[in-house]
């Protein structure tokens, strides 16, 4: 395969004060996970030297899943310091959102250099190519979400890093390949296509504008909805909502078939097919317009403990629905 990441070169002269995924845990226990950003320094640290570290896939893999917990809730914890806040940020908003994205950068250079060994077809990472690919398509995915939240611009070489995580996963045929995931909040499991779709979605539907509650509620409906989207390079014979287009030669996100991109668009295209994807909001959007209240844990994650049972929390529940839907026009 000749797709490469860039990567830096394997050194073994500084090295994470940890060699092995039972000394990473550990250490992770010690993390004072109350102080979200001196654990998130802290993890930044011995994330960095992860790379240069000259560890096996097979031992990275499993040192970098040992850490995966505490990275996903400082980098939330963080989060909440500078998404959905009036511009221009204040300094220790930036600060908090510069550190977080740091901290995204450094861990997906980690799962790179595993995606990496994929590509390469190394022994010891091709048994768990799937997984490996959707933990570095999911730590770029929430670096463009944490971005958009943050009311700023994604970078291009952002778009065309996940872009080419997508293609690694093409190439191996893991695209739908189903990988489990403890830490995702509203299903047990994934897969690489509907890990990539996340971000491509979501940055069409104005998420800068939600707040945190929807954000909340949209992350919680996102993962485990679009499972149901699938990825290829042509059309989908379905007759249905059209397809969300992605460019894969391009620095941007996803666009509709009908928007001025589609007419500049390369031919390394990709048609992201939303029709069960839409259906399945649909039949939200259509329960909650009946009083009803929504299948899972959905409504805690917008008000704590209080049931939709008022006029009032299912509208609100149900414009969190129909943002969802503005990927489909």
């Amino acid at each position: 395969m000749s797709i490469s990441f860039d990567l830096p070169a394997p050194s073994g002269e500084a090295v994470p004060i940890f060699a092995n995924a039972r000394d990473c845990a550990l250490w992770v226990e010690a993390l004072p996970l109350a102080n979200p950003a001196t654990a998130q320094a802290q993890l930044r640290a011995q994330i960095a030297l992860l790379p240069n570290a000259g560890l096996s896939p097979a031992m990275l893999f499993e040192i970098l899943e040992a850490m995966r917990g505490a990275v996903l809730q400082v980098q939330a914890d963080m989060a909440r310091k500078f998404c959905f806040r009036p511009l221009p940020l204040a300094d220790f908003e930036a600060g908090a959102r510069t550190a977080t994205l740091d901290l995204w950068r450094n861990f997906g250079i980690c799962w790179q250099t595993c995606v990496q060994s994929v590509a390469n077809a190394a022994p010891d990472a091709v048994p768990h190519a799937a997984t490996l690919c959707q933990r570095a398509l999911d730590v770029q995915g929430r670096l463009i979400i944490d971005t958009l939240h943050a009311g700023s611009d994604v970078a291009g070489a952002d778009w065309l890093l996940l872009h080419k995580l997508l293609r690694v996963a093409e190439e191996v045929g893991v695209l739908a390949e189903e990988v489990g995931d403890a830490h995702l909040s509203a299903t047990a499991s994934t897969h690489c296509a509907a890990t990539y779709a996340r971000p491509i979605l979501l940055a069409l539907g104005g998420p800068a504008d939600w707040g945190q509650r929807q954000a909340e509620a949209i992350a919680r409906w996102s993962e485990r909805l679009t499972s149901k989207v699938s990825i290829d390079k042509v059309p989908p014979t379905t007759p249905g909502k059209p397809p969300v287009l992605v460019d894969l030669s391009t620095p941007r996100g996803g666009f509709r078939p009908d928007s001025p991109s589609a007419t500049a668009a390369g031919g390394d295209l990709r048609y992201l097919d939303i029709n069960e994807l839409t259906k399945a909001v649909r039949n939200r959007v259509v329960a909650l317009r009946r009083g009803k209240t929504m299948d899972g844990p959905l409504p805690k994650a917008l008000v704590p403990g209080q049931p939709y049972r008022t006029k009032e929390q299912r509208a609100a529940l149900r414009r969190v629905a129909e943002s969802m839907l503005a990927a489909d026009g």
